[in-house]
C-alpha cells in the first residue's frame, strides 16, 4: 500500500516482519487508483459504480468527504459554491520561500510568465533551443525546502539547482525556476470534498497534490511561449543532471529518430516498476500533440469527478482526481500512445537517489549500489525520498558536479553566496 504523503520515507528501512509480508506478482492485474469506493447507503452491499459522485446521505451514517462524522445537518449545495468560490477568490494562504535563496540570473527576460525567474539563458539565439524548468515550491508542512524569512536555502536544493545551472551553461540551454505556484491552486471540486474543513486545513489537505499539477501546467504554458522553445524539460526540484555530455540533446536525438512527442520515463530501477510511469523527468517536443496532452491533462485535473469526456489526444471518459501521475498512468493504460510517447528507462534517466548508497525497498539491479555515480547507463538521479542526500553526492563525492567548489553557491556549508 503506498500513501503518496508519506514518500519522504522512501529511504526508511522496512521491519523484516513487514518484509516478510510483500510479495511480488508477476504480470499483476491493474492495482492503478481509478477513483473513491463510494456505498450508496453505507453498506457493504450498495456498492456504487467506479469512479462516480459521493451519495447524498443524511443522518447517523453521514459522514463529510474527509471522514468525519457530522454534528450538523450537511450544507446544501448553494452553501458549498459559496465557501468554493470565497476559496478560489482568496488563494493567498501559500506559505512559500518567495524566489529568496535561488540563482538568479543578473537579466530577467520579458518572456519569462507570471513570477518565474531565470537561471541561466546560454542558447546563444534569440529564440528557439531548449528550456528546462524546475518547480521550487516551499510546502507548509516544514521547512525542508527554505524558511520564509531566511535568505539561503537548503544545501541539498542549492547543489541540484547548481549542478543542473552547471549543464545548461556548457550544453547551450535555458533554465527557470517557478517558485510561486498558479493561483488558484485549489479547484472548485476539491473544496467542495472539504467539506466543513477551514481553508488553511483544505489547502494543506491538498497541498502536495497541486504542487504536483503544477508541473503540467508549466509545461502546457511555455509550449505556447513566444520564445518557441524546441523542447521543454520538466526537472523536480530535487533531480539532477549527473553527466558532462547533453543530456537534453540526447534524449532529443531519441524522439527525433523515433517520431516521438513526448519522452517519459518508469520506474524500472525498482522491483516492478518496468511499465510504471514517474513523472519527476520528462522531455516534450513542441508539437500540437504535446500541448493538447498537457492541456488535457490539466483540465481533468480542473474538472476532477466532472469527467472529461472527450480529449483532445483521443482518450474518452477519463478523469483525474489524484496527482499528475496517476492521470499519466492511467491515460497510458486506457489509450496506446505508443505513436507519440517514449517510456524510456529510469536506470538511465530518473533513477532513484538512494541507489548511490542503499535503498529501503527493492531494487531491480543490484549493480546500480555497487557502481554509484560510475555506472554508464546513469543520465539523472533522482533523490525523491532522500533529499538530504543530494548535496553528499553532487558536493562531497568523488567529483564536484556543481563545477563551483566549495565555497561556491551549490555547496557552501555558510548559505546562499
Amino acid at each position: 500500500a503506498f500513501q503518496h504523503n508519506h514518500k519522504e520515507l522512501y529511504h526508511a528501512p522496512m521491519e523484516d516482519d513487514e518484509r516478510a509480508a510483500v510479495q511480488h506478482f508477476v504480470d499483476a492485474p491493474d492495482t492503478t487508483c481509478h477513483g473513491c469506493v463510494w456505498y450508496e447507503d453505507g453498506t457493504p452491499n450498495t456498492l456504487a459504480f467506479i469512479p462516480s459522485e459521493p451519495p447524498e446521505v443524511e443522518g447517523e451514517l453521514s459522514f463529510s468527504y474527509v471522514g468525519a462524522l457530522l454534528t450538523s445537518s450537511p450544507c446544501t449545495a448553494h452553501q458549498r459554491s459559496e465557501q468554493a468560490d470565497s476559496l478560489i477568490d482568496h488563494p493567498d494562504y501559500i506559505l512559500n520561500a518567495g524566489s529568496n535563496g535561488l540563482p538568479l540570473a543578473e537579466h530577467q527576460p520579458s518572456w519569462l510568465l507570471k513570477q518565474d525567474v531565470l537561471v541561466v539563458d546560454a542558447r546563444g539565439q534569440e529564440k528557439g533551443g531548449m528550456l528546462i524548468l524546475q518547480p521550487v515550491f516551499t510546502m507548509q508542512a516544514g521547512d525542508l525546502w527554505g524558511q520564509e524569512d531566511v535568505a539561503s536555502r537548503p544545501r541539498w536544493l542549492r547543489s541540484i539547482l547548481a549542478t543542473n545551472r552547471r549543464h545548461v551553461q556548457k550544453h547551450g540551454h535555458a533554465m527557470v525556476i517557478r517558485w510561486l505556484p498558479s493561483k488558484p491552486q485549489l479547484q472548485q471540486w476539491q473544496q467542495d470534498q472539504c467539506g466543513q474543513l477551514s481553508k488553511e486545513e483544505c489547502a494543506k489537505k491538498y497541498e502536495r497534490e497541486n504542487f504536483t499539477w503544477e508541473k503540467m501546467k508549466m509545461v502546457e504554458e511555455y509550449l505556447q511561449n513566444s520564445q518557441n522553445f524546441s523542447h521543454v524539460m520538466i526537472l523536480d526540484a530535487d533531480a539532477a543532471l549527473v553527466r558532462d555530455h547533453d543530456i537534453l540533446g540526447k534524449m532529443a536525438a531519441e524522439l527525433h529518430a523515433q517520431h516521438r512527442d513526448v519522452f517519459f520515463t518508469n520506474e524500472d530501477w525498482l522491483l516492478g516498476g518496468a511499465t510504471r510511469l514517474n513523472t519527476g523527468v520528462f522531455l516534450a517536443r513542441n508539437t500540437q500533440w504535446s500541448k493538447d496532452l498537457f492541456s488535457d491533462t490539466f483540465e481533468a485535473h480542473q474538472r476532477g469527478p466532472d469527467t472529461l469526456k472527450s480529449w483532445r489526444i483521443g482518450v474518452k471518459d477519463l478523469q483525474c482526481t489524484s496527482n499528475e501521475q496517476i492521470c499519466l498512468n492511467d491515460v497510458l493504460a486506457a489509450q496506446n500512445l505508443s505513436a507519440h510517447v517514449i517510456l524510456a528507462s529510469g536506470i538511465s534517466y530518473n533513477r532513484g537517489g538512494c541507489t548511490v548508497e542503499h535503498c529501503g525497498e527493492g531494487v531491480s539491479d543490484e549493480s546500480m549500489q555497487e557502481k554509484g555515480l560510475q555506472d554508464e547507463r546513469l543520465e539523472v538521479l533522482h533523490f525523491m525520498g532522500d533529499h538530504t542526500l543530494a548535496d553528499k553526492v553532487l558536493c562531497d563525492g568523488p567529483r564536484d558536479l556543481t563545477g563551483e567548489g566549495p565555497k561556491g553557491y551549490g555547496c557552501s556549508v555558510a548559505g546562499s553566496l
